[in-house]
């Protein structure tokens, strides 16, 4: 699998669990779209375009991913990312 594929992969999972969990309505402001600024990329997914703008953070810092609470996906992806996180931290000493 090259890594196109696999961020293609990421990409349907993340959009198909925003579509199951999260239900913003195009014409009606829900208050998470006011609080977060989410907008839809130009991917299909949910993005928070709040006021990390204006940080120096990469694009990927800024413009986070909308992800469902209490989603069983969710708490994979959390798990995953700290596991990631503690295998860097442990190479790096």
């Amino acid at each position: 699998m090259t890594s196109g594929e696999i961020e293609d992969a990421e990409g349907m999972w993340l959009l198909h669990e925003q579509t199951r969990c999260i239900a913003l309505k195009e014409n009606r402001k829900h208050n998470l779209q006011q609080l977060l600024g989410i907008a839809i990329d130009q991917n299909g997914l949910l993005r928070c375009y709040g006021r990390m703008q204006n940080c120096n953070l990469s694009k990927a810092a800024k413009q986070t991913i909308l992800l469902p609470k209490n989603s069983r996906f969710t708490e994979i992806l959390i798990n995953l990312s700290t596991v990631m996180v503690c295998i860097v931290v442990y190479h790096k000493h």
